[in-house]
């Protein structure tokens, strides 16, 4: 067996790496809560950089189970051809000021459904 073969490969490495997986970056953000940064100028730091995608999301899924930070993102960075292209892949975090707004919204349309129905039904006697 040559030695390529004897390598043992890491979890998340697949066997045919196409070249687009050779230059791929997986960079972890965290997001400070703005009370335990202070002065709220720089809330977003990068934590760490790997090629291996189980590994950053293993470790983002760390960082957010700690209840350190307001949310932890995984981004994935090629570059290719001097040009980088770059994606988010996870966001943990709890976005409760957004999970609200459709349902009041509903709740409102509703409401008003019904307000103008009984306004229309006693009218018109």
């Amino acid at each position: 067996m040559s030695q390529a073969q004897l390598k043992r490969n890491e979890p998340g490495d697949s066997v045919q790496k196409s070249p687009e997986d050779k230059t791929a970056e997986y960079d972890i953000y965290v997001y400070f809560r703005p009370e335990d940064y202070g002065d709220g100028d720089h809330y977003w730091e990068k934590v760490k950089t790997t090629r291996n995608i189980h590994r950053a999301i293993k470790t983002a899924e760390k960082l957010y189970a700690c209840n350190k930070y307001e949310k932890v993102e995984v981004k994935k960075k090629i570059v290719e051809n001097n040009r980088t292209i770059g994606s988010t892949l996870r966001v943990y975090g709890n976005n409760t000021n957004h999970t609200a707004f459709p349902l009041l919204t509903f709740l409102f349309i509703i409401i008003g459904g019904f307000l103008a129905f009984a306004a229309g039904y006693f009218l018109n006697f």
